[in-house]
């Protein structure tokens, strides 16, 4: 092992002497350089009983900081900072508004919406730098889904998927690439809006009329999109039968573990095609739901609320009723399909890559695929 002063390094201080730094000095000072990363948690109590809320809180958001957020970072050499001193609703410490206040990158579990959460959120949003929100699927609070959120499924693939697009979204983020949201861009006007122009974007609201014709004209793209996604489900399993047979070949000729290496890095390159199209898919899948999700929100708001209007969209209704049988059988395949290519990642290394991008990109589908779910279950009950 090599002395410190082996790692001694000499530098000219402020008042002209040259100053010697210590390999320690050196360490600190990279790890002072590096990007400040502060994680905003539901904290939760771990000495509380066992099975009850605030341990389970503890539990989930240990879980998330240890299996996703931290080795996320790492990646990326990030050390991130938790605020494990808030135990209870109440004044924040001072530290922690410093860390909302000062960190260039601030990452926020949202899952079940809880207060000090949402109120550290909100402060952070007065602040011009990369905020990333991961919430559990199901249990996101309904005002944040205009805000870019990676939702996840609180399983062992899912949890990876998770750690993986939020390390690509930190390497974006310390890139530049990411924008920020309208409380931010708001906060930050230096000339405010003039009341015309908030007048004039509330007149260009559309209506119920531009809902429904939005819906005629996204919902048959919608199931083009699906037909692709299922599509390349199919192809992989025809890619996976083929190997299969492959393997079973060379087995029965002695070709050995070295033969099913060479299979499987052929196999590597066909997944990965397939990978970036299903990854390509995904993103649209999920831009349609985001477009249409309003539209369909809004018209089954106000036919709940206006009964006498129902007869008037009953073809909507039936439309909007039938993807709630169509897309529980498509959810389930989509997550057997995922699980499925996820566990391939322990065959192979050069399997690694394009099982991982695949099952990400299914678990985002099925994701996705929860909000018509919702619709479905909203609509038949105006039926």
């Amino acid at each position: 092992m090599q002395s410190s002063e082996a790692w001694m390094v000499f530098r000219p201080s402020i008042n002209g002497k040259v100053e010697t730094l210590t390999r320690g000095d050196v360490i600190e000072m990279a790890e002072n350089d590096a990007p400040s990363c502060f994680v905003i948690t539901p904290i939760g109590d771990r000495n509380a009983e066992i099975g009850s809320e605030e341990r389970s809180r503890y539990e989930e958001a240990i879980q998330i900081l240890e299996k996703v957020i931290q080795p996320a970072c790492a990646a990326v050499d990030l050390k991130p900072v938790r605020a494990d001193r808030i135990a209870r609703a109440g004044e924040i410490p001072e530290q922690v508004f410093r860390h909302l206040r000062d960190a260039e990158i601030a990452i926020a579990d949202v899952t079940g919406g809880n207060p000090n959460v949402m109120y550290e959120l909100g402060l952070r949003h007065s602040r011009n730098l990369l905020t990333i929100q991961i919430g559990q699927v199901g249990r996101l609070p309904f005002y944040l889904s205009v805000i870019r959120t990676i939702q996840f499924i609180r399983t062992e693939s899912g949890l990876i998927d998770l750690r993986n697009q939020l390390e690509e979204i930190l390497k974006a983020g310390l890139r530049g690439d990411f924008d920020s949201v309208t409380a931010t861009r708001l906060w930050h006007e230096t000339e405010p809006q003039p009341p015309d122009a908030i007048t004039q974007a509330e007149d260009e609201e559309p209506g119920f009329l531009e809902h429904l014709a939005t819906m005629e004209e996204q919902l048959p793209e919608l199931n083009v999109t699906m037909t692709d996604i299922g599509a390349v489900a199919e192809e992989v399993t025809g890619l996976m039968q083929t190997v299969t047979d492959e393997v079973n070949s060379s087995d029965l000729a002695g070709g050995g573990a070295s033969q099913r290496l060479a299979i499987a890095i052929r196999f590597a390159s066909a997944l990965d095609e397939h990978s970036e199209r299903l990854e390509t898919l995904a993103d649209k899948y999920e831009n349609q739901m985001r477009a249409v999700d309003p539209g369909v929100t809004y018209i089954l708001s106000e036919l709940e609320a206006h009964p006498d209007q129902v007869m008037e969209a009953k073809e909507f209704i039936v439309s909007v009723s039938a993807l709630g049988p169509l897309l529980s059988g498509f959810v389930n395949t989509v997550e057997e399909d995922a699980a499925i290519v996820a566990g391939m990642a322990q065959i192979a290394r050069p399997l690694r890559k394009p099982s991982g991008r695949m099952a990400g990109a299914m678990h985002r589908i099925g994701a996705a695929s929860l909000t018509p779910q919702k619709w479905a279950e909203r609509a038949a009950r105006l039926v």
